[in-house]
């Protein structure tokens, strides 16, 4: 008996088949199967001949979000269909209650726009692919937080990021972005217009990248008998040649140091800054070699300037505390009202003009700080 094969274009199954008649051929169906339908007079006959079954889609790749004021856009890579097309997608969030479903209506497309959000809240998503066959593997999670885009008098508007804190700001969040600081570590505690850090391995990151141009300004205050703690920075605790990044800190009792690891090495600052009062330090690299290590105190500002090289830029974020050098011989606390960083770098005239701006919107805070 004559033998004719029939292939699925959709799956590449081949399928023999033993007659001797004409036939035609339909569609791919829903339920996975195509019909023949034999010709002959002698032999009519309608022949169904399962096919290879779809699948569920594969898991939703590339997850990724833009705050916006009140607003999250997500963008997301279609992924394989499983041999039945994604008429939609599963959108889920989580604000802090668990994840629900998001309402977007029906749509393949591969991104949406979540609205009518509050500024300062983090929301993480994900999303799975849906076809005929269910619902594939939802996507990685992808989180963002929603900012104003309208800029506080206050800030200071040219900076990648500026922080108050304190007990009405929980989220330690960015005056400018909107973005929240991640803590490391043991979570800080708050007071009214200024929060904690205690010490050692403990403190916030922020979003900024160090960068070969970087100022990194801080109000802050060290308790009576504190220890040496890490103020802030991207230094790491590494020996020899792996040692990198800069950072200021404390040295025991009221010393104030800076160290950039690879060019000016370590720089005493001040071998009497005052306990239990805040004051303004700032730390300026350029990418040309340039640095300023200045203290805004009482009658006169203390400044360590000159070009004795940049050191390297590490491949972290700026960070408040002791983030990147997490050492057992720094396990000092302190307590911070302000962190502003840019990544430009600033002179002199420019911090001086920064730390009188400093003491004015403190003031408001009710926080005092010790400046000419």
């Amino acid at each position: 008996m004559p033998t004719f094969s029939f292939r699925n274009t959709s799956t590449g199954a081949v399928t023999t088949l033993a007659g001797n008649v004409p036939f035609n051929v339909s569609g791919l169906l829903p339920d996975g199967t195509y019909t023949v339908q034999a010709l002959s007079d002698e032999a009519p006959a309608t022949i169904t001949i399962a096919t290879a079954s779809a699948v569920l889609p594969d898991q939703v790749a590339d997850l990724s979000v833009t705050e916006g004021d009140g607003e999250i856009a997500l963008t997301w890579s279609a992924p394989a269909d499983g041999g039945s097309a994604i008429t939609d997608y599963l959108i889920e969030v989580d604000s802090g209650s668990g994840f629900a479903a998001v309402t977007d209506g029906v749509s393949a497309n591969t991104g949406f726009t979540h609205t009518g959000l509050t500024n300062g809240t983090a929301y993480s998503y994900r999303v799975a692919a849906v076809t005929a066959v269910g619902t594939g593997s939802f996507s990685a999670t992808a989180s963002g937080t929603p900012f104003s885009l309208a800029i506080p008098a206050e800030a200071e508007a040219d900076a990648q990021g500026h922080w108050f804190f304190g007990t009405d700001n929980v989220t330690d969040s960015d005056m400018i972005t909107g973005q929240a600081l991640t803590a490391n570590g043991a979570q800080p505690t708050r007071s009214s217009g200024y929060l904690s850090i205690l010490g050692q391995g403990n403190g916030l990151l922020s979003h900024v990248a160090d960068n070969a141009d970087i100022t990194f300004c801080a109000v802050v205050r060290r308790p009576q008998g504190a220890s040496r703690a890490i103020l802030g920075g991207v230094m790491d605790s590494g020996a020899g040649v792996e040692q990198a990044g800069w950072s200021p800190f404390t040295w025991d009792t009221n010393d104030l140091h800076v160290r950039n690891k690879g060019g000016t090495e370590i720089v005493e600052l001040d071998n009497s800054s005052p306990l239990d009062a805040f004051y303004f330090l700032a730390v300026s690299l350029s990418a040309t070699g340039e640095h300023v290590y200045f203290r805004g105190t009482l009658g006169t500002s203390i400044v360590s300037s000159g070009n004795a090289g940049r050191g390297t830029v590490r491949a972290v974020n700026v960070a408040l505390g002791d983030v990147h050098f997490d050492a057992g011989s720094f396990v000092g606390s302190f307590d911070c009202a302000e962190m502003i960083v840019w990544q430009s770098a600033k002179s002199v005239a420019e911090l001086e003009a920064i730390l009188q701006r400093s003491r004015d919107r403190l003031a408001a805070r009710g926080i005092t700080v010790l400046a000419p």
